[in-house]
């Protein structure tokens, strides 16, 4: 895949609001690897290792998540003045993480009141 030069550029930022909003994070999981060269769809990627294994997450940890893959699009935007694709894919994500969290919460509700009856 070649990319053009203004591509370059936006994906360098894009990464870098990612990489940058994660260093700052409170309670993110630390940055491993940053990189602009295109990956299979992907035209950048920033990696982010958690220190330990989890199994379940905090409203901070997911908040935090959720910062981090946003800072990619706040870069597009404060340098561009606009977003691209790979901006919206990270909102996509994040869309994702909400319901997860949403069922999750409904459902502890039902089972906490009791309505949900297994037959």
């Amino acid at each position: 895949m070649v990319l053009s030069d203004h591509e370059k550029k936006v994906t360098a930022y894009h990464e870098a609001g990612h990489a940058v909003v994660a260093l700052f994070t409170p309670g993110a999981d630390p940055v491993h690897k940053v990189t602009i060269i295109p990956r299979g769809r992907a035209l950048g990627v920033t990696m982010q290792l958690p220190l330990d294994e989890k199994h379940g997450y905090s409203k901070g940890y997911i908040t935090g998540r959720l910062a981090v893959m946003m800072g990619g699009r706040a870069a597009e935007e404060l340098i561009f003045n606009e977003i691209t694709t790979g901006a919206s894919k990270n909102l996509w994500i994040k869309l994702q993480l909400y319901i997860k969290r949403i069922v999750v919460k409904i459902i502890l509700l039902f089972v906490k009141n009791k309505r949900v009856h297994l037959n």
